[in-house]
């Protein structure tokens, strides 16, 4: 490692941590003098709360008698303290007297908790200061500086966060207050819609701080079905935030498909620039869409569920909130601690930090996930205990989907079976989409196509679309059409080339379609 000038600004000089003894008298006060104050100050008070080292021997004596059921009064706690030989520390006798006979009211105890907490949390932020700044002068790698101080800070607000008791009164109350406030509007959507009529019908949209594990084998179609998702929602309610975490596809390489998706452009066309006027049309109409909506992407490769709790934290801080969260794929992930026991371990951890970010932000979470191979070599429709590395996955999701594609089936008409094989509010049930993978579009349609797939793989038919039942759609949001844009003369033959509208589009998609710009 490379020399460094010491630098002597590089550490924080203070005088003394931000205190206040007098609140930190008071609160202990009303602890010795009223019952009810001390059992809900113990529960709440911790060692790191009193700068004071007298304060803290007497709170941990308090903490003890109250572990074997004592009574905290000014004769058990000297008792106590002589017993294990801390009253010395904790200021002698007339110490313990003087805060006996300390002059403290109830309404008063609630203000001087609010006190301590406050000066905690900055005392934790100045340790938290000290700690980056010594670690930048000592570690060259940057990024590590980083992340270690990201822990840092969350470590904090974490324990600044946490939950306490609440009485089921309130929590009721608010129930039926929700209720009512719901069944006054016109949609009564509890959810964010994802804008597939038969999903929302059945789960009444997303909800807030649910886990939803998206899981399927490689080439059926997760990530284009979370990626349909959020574009349902930028067209339904464009104001909407959507973060979308992606592993394994650049941004470009996501836009592109997004792009195709709300035009309902043929892929194989973009990526070869042979686009005609009506296509073009719709993909500028898919441009503006998207362009106006709220979708962020991220495409690290490399990243853990702390990275992405602190960039959510802190674009949630930044823009008013969060909607909706997607991450491709939790099998891609790691925990950034460095070595673990094994990758089932790894995975356990890391879906279990992925339920609780949905729960702290409070914001729905689509996380896609492998599947083993066993469905395939079983021939049968997957299970929870297909999912690929941990059985704990299943344990910490509120919802777990997959979808499933039956063998043979031709690649023109081509139907996507999404299994809802776990949901804690509601019922396990299987709902049919239409795929088109030209566009990576899901249209749902009557289940009865799944029923008659599955009876004709098993019979062995040759014409798989023998007595298929008529194709049924099921209204879903409208898309941008061909037949909505204004008719160009030539439009029916002649293809067009995006370059010939380059000042619409960002240097990095001719760079990523093949030729030079112009």
């Amino acid at each position: 490692m490379p020399e460094k000038e010491k630098n002597n600004d590089m550490h924080l000089n203070l005088p003394t941590y931000p205190s206040n003894s007098d609140a930190e008298r008071s609160v202990l006060a009303s602890m010795i003098l009223d019952k009810t104050v001390a059992v809900e100050m113990l529960s709440r008070l911790e060692d790191v709360d009193f700068f004071n080292q007298r304060h803290k021997v007497i709170l941990q004596a308090m903490k003890e008698l109250d572990a074997v059921g004592d009574e905290i009064d000014f004769v058990n706690l000297t008792e106590r303290l002589q017993r294990t030989k801390n009253l010395d520390k904790a200021g002698g006798l007339d110490y313990i007297a003087e805060l006996s006979s300390y002059v403290a009211t109830a309404a008063g105890v609630s203000q001087h908790f609010e006190i301590l907490k406050k000066l905690t949390l900055m005392r934790g932020l100045l340790n938290a200061s000290k700690a980056i700044a010594e670690d930048v002068y000592n570690n060259d790698d940057a990024d590590v500086c980083l992340e270690n101080a990201q822990r840092l800070v969350l470590d904090i607000s974490r324990t600044r966060s946490g939950d306490s008791l609440v009485h089921l009164g309130s929590v009721v109350n608010e129930v039926v207050h929700n209720y009512e406030e719901i069944s006054a509007s016109e949609t009564r959507v509890t959810g964010l819609l994802t804008g597939y009529s038969n999903l929302d019908n059945a789960m009444n949209g997303l909800q807030k701080s649910d886990l939803v594990v998206l899981a399927a084998r490689p080439g059926v179609g997760k990530t284009a079905f979370a990626l349909s998702i959020a574009n349902n929602i930028a067209q339904r309610e464009p104001d909407k935030k959507i973060l979308i975490f992606s592993l394994e596809m650049g941004s470009v390489q996501l836009a592109e498909r997004m792009l195709c998706n709300v035009g309902k452009v043929n892929y194989n066309k973009v990526r070869h620039v042979e686009l005609d006027n009506k296509d073009f049309v719709r993909f500028h109409r898919a441009m503006n869409v998207l362009a106006g909506s709220q979708i962020y992407l991220d495409q690290t490769a490399e990243t853990n569920p702390e990275q992405i709790y602190s960039k959510c934290r802190q674009f949630s801080l930044e823009h008013n909130g969060v909607d909706l969260i997607i991450v491709d794929y939790l099998q891609l992930m790691d925990t950034g601690s460095g070595r673990v026991e094994s990758r089932q371990v790894e995975v356990s951890k890391i879906s279990r930090r992925m339920k609780l970010l949905a729960k702290q932000l409070g914001v729905p979470i689509i996380l896609l996930s492998q599947l083993s191979r066993a469905a395939e070599q079983r021939g049968e429709k997957p299970q929870l205990f297909d999912l690929r590395d941990s059985g704990a996955i299943e344990q910490d999701a509120d919802i777990v989907m997959f979808l499933h594609k039956e063998r043979n089936q031709p690649v023109e008409e081509t139907y996507i079976e999404l299994i809802v094989a776990k949901y804690r509010a509601g019922e396990l049930r299987s709902h049919a989409f239409r795929w088109e993978g030209s566009t990576f579009t899901f249209t749902p349609v009557d289940p009865d196509i799944l029923r008659h797939l599955k009876k004709a793989d098993e019979e062995g038919a040759e014409d798989i679309k023998s007595g298929m039942p008529q194709v049924a759609k099921v209204d879903n949001i409208p898309m941008p059409t061909a037949e909505d844009a204004p008719a160009d003369k030539g439009a029916e033959a002649a293809p067009v080339s995006p370059r010939d509208n380059a000042d619409k589009f960002s240097p990095d998609f001719f760079d990523n379609n093949g030729g030079k710009r112009s």
